[in-house]
């Protein structure tokens, strides 16, 4: 999908409107109106702050995933299991490396969760509440 399909869906996703988002980035909302609407795109400083501001990194929003996976969603599973096995020999390796791959693996937990709640029909429900 192009940027402006993934920043509109973001928008739905979250209930964020272009108003919203313009505002809380201090820009004009013709600016958002653009990037929705595939006339224009964001420059690498607001692109940096477009995916802070959803929690999402660059390459989701400009859809791009590695050579081993066909899709983005299959990019963010192969984090997952890799952050898995790493934080399992992470005993070995010190505090500050298991720290490291610790905040790996919380991270690509985040996403995992972005993904499901996005393709589930169902609230996500986290199962440590």
């Amino acid at each position: 999908m192009a940027f402006c399909d993934n920043l509109r869906e973001l928008l739905e996703d979250r209930g964020v409107t272009q108003k919203r988002l313009a505002q809380d980035l201090k820009v004009a909302a013709s600016t958002i109106g653009g990037y929705v609407q595939g006339t224009s795109e964001p420059d690498f400083d607001m692109l940096k702050r477009i995916a802070r501001y959803f929690d999402v990194s660059a390459d989701f929003l400009l859809d791009i995933h590695s050579s081993k996976a066909d899709t983005h969603s299959e990019d963010v599973l192969l984090e997952v299991f890799k952050a898995a096995g790493d934080i399992s020999g992470a005993g070995k390796s010190g505090r500050s490396r298991f720290e490291g791959r610790l905040h790996g693996q919380r991270t690509a937990l985040k996403r995992l969760r972005l993904l499901r709640k996005r393709f589930s029909p169902e609230p996500f429900l986290d199962s440590a509440s």
